[in-house]
Order: C-alpha cells, then sequence, then structure tokens
C-alpha cells in the first residue's frame, strides 16, 4: 500500500536520511535501493542512503497478524487481579466490534460496540451485578485485513 509517493527534482549531495512510519496495522520489514545499501542496515526504521537521481528508495511493510485472546473466567472483586472482563487483540478494526454477554436464560446483561469498554458484572442497566454463575458471549469483531468479520461464542466464569 503507498500513502506517500513523491516524485521530482531531487538533487541530493551526500546522504539522503529516510523514516519509515508504520499505519496502526501494519510493521515495518525493510528498505530497498537499486543503487545503494541503507546506513546503518536495511531493518532499522531511519536510514541514510547514499543516493543518486536515478535510485528508488522503497519501505516495506508487512501486516501485523489478527490476534485475538477472550478470557475464559474473571472475578469483579475489586481486587485488582481480573476485575473485568475484556476480549484484547491486535490487528483488529475497531469500526466492527459488538460483544454481547448472555445469562442462562437468554437474556443480554451486557452489550458493547466499544473494544475499550470491559464488562465489570453489572447488569445491562448497572443497577445491580450479576450472580456468580457461567455466562455465554458472542463477539463480532474484523480483522484490520480482512474484509468479513468473524463471530466467536463462548463462556466466560464469573467468581467474586
Amino acid at each position: 500500500v503507498v500513502t506517500d509517493y513523491w516524485e521530482g527534482g531531487l538533487e541530493p549531495i551526500g546522504m539522503l536520511d529516510a523514516k519509515a512510519t508504520a499505519s496502526p496495522y501494519w510493521r515495518f520489514s525493510h528498505w530497498t535501493s537499486h543503487n545503494a545499501n541503507p546506513i546503518p542496515g536495511p531493518e532499522a526504521l531511519e536510514a541514510a542512503f547514499p543516493v543518486d537521481e536515478s535510485d528508488t528508495l522503497v519501505a516495506h511493510f508487512e501486516p501485523i497478524e489478527f490476534v485475538l485472546y477472550i478470557p475464559s473466567a474473571f472475578s469483579p472483586n475489586n481486587d485488582g487481579v481480573n476485575d473485568a472482563f475484556q476480549p484484547v487483540g491486535e490487528s483488529w478494526s475497531p469500526e466492527l466490534y459488538e460483544l454481547h454477554i448472555f445469562d442462562r436464560w437468554g437474556r443480554i446483561v451486557f452489550h458493547s460496540i466499544n473494544p475499550a469498554e470491559p464488562w465489570v458484572g453489572e447488569d445491562n442497566g448497572g443497577s445491580h451485578f450479576v450472580r456468580d454463575g457461567l455466562y455465554s458471549y458472542v463477539l463480532r469483531v474484523q480483522s484490520a485485513h480482512d474484509e468479513v468479520p468473524k463471530s466467536y461464542t463462548g463462556t466466560v466464569q464469573l467468581i467474586r
């Protein structure tokens, strides 16, 4: 994906400094050049190139792999350890995130479209906390590199 392309009357004298800046879902891999080797090396984010006007510099990026971790239990007892249920991951699109948590009768006790919002064991309205027990979830999330969202289902144990 080319996000910045420049052509023109560059007349370098000596070295040309270059810096690779990745987007949130891409990781810098290496530099390539037709006529020169970057200093300190091709894997350095910031490099200097002895270039001439016929050279082409290319920064290569790789997609960050989609990773998802969904805890199987939590204990919302305010001890500072595992006090909330929150799926975490890398390289997912925050524009498409939806989490539903259900009690044993299928009633929604929590719903969120914000991946930064954890469930702390409150009932949907926040007027009281739910009982200890097993709760089902349906998580719909999309990798930043896929066109179709995926659904994940499972259970989480609430233990105080």
